[in-house]
Parts: structure tokens; C-alpha cells; sequence
């Protein structure tokens, strides 16, 4: 069950289902991930995978929430600026 509807022909149904755990994840509600999203994850990817799915998703998150907060700009790194 992918939540809005992504063109087949720029996205695998892997693809698809991996952004609709991704979706859902990140806009993470009072019930959890739906069934029907994990149950297309599975479809096609093994509780392994999905798990280094959703720890991946995890992170960028986290690194997504932390830039926020320190208000950086992106696009804005200087490679060796920290140097």
C-alpha cells in the first residue's frame, strides 16, 4: 500500500515501497507504520533488509533534525572548511 501514487515508470515497486516506509517513518503517528506499508516492504525485502531499511531512515532523519535545529544552510559546506 503505497500512500499517494508514484509513476511505475520513474519508480520500481521496490522503490515504491521503500518511500512509502520511508513516509511513513518519518511522519511516524500515534499508530505506528500501517500494515499494509510493512506488508508491501515484505514483499519484496527481508526483516533484515527492512531493518537496515528503517535504520537508515532513522539516521538521515536524525541528521535531518539536527541540521534543522542548528539552522544550517543547505548546500552551504566548504569541503575542508572544518580544517
Amino acid at each position: 500500500m503505497v500512500p499517494y501514487n508514484l509513476p511505475s515508470c520513474v519508480f520500481t515497486p521496490e522503490e515504491r515501497a521503500v518511500l512509502a516506509l520511508t513516509e511513513a517513518v518519518t511522519q511516524i503517528g500515534v499508530h505506528g507504520v500501517p500494515d499494509g506499508v510493512y506488508k508491501e516492504i515484505s514483499r519484496y525485502f527481508t526483516p533484515e533488509q527492512i531493518t537496515q531499511l528503517v535504520m537508515a531512515i532513522v539516521a538521515i532523519n536524525a541528521w535531518n533534525r539536527i541540521s534543522i535545529t542548528a539552522r544550517t544552510t543547505p548546500g552551504s559546506y566548504q569541503v575542508g572548511q572544518a580544517a
